[in-house]
């Protein structure tokens, strides 16, 4: 990851709430990784349906 997880985070946080405001629709992917394990489960909480495929 060429960020940090709290810069990646907040990101994600602020464009969420944004969508949301907007009411539009996205999708956020993600690879699954051990090692970005806290990343993706404070990621997840943003998100209403969560896929693993």
């Amino acid at each position: 990851m060429y960020n940090k997880a709290t810069t990646v985070a907040k990101f994600i946080h602020f464009l969420a709430s944004k969508m949301r405001t907007w009411k539009v629709k996205g999708i956020i992917v993600s690879l699954h990784k051990d090692k970005d394990k806290e990343l993706i489960d404070e990621l997840s909480q943003f998100c209403d349906v969560i896929m693993d495929i």
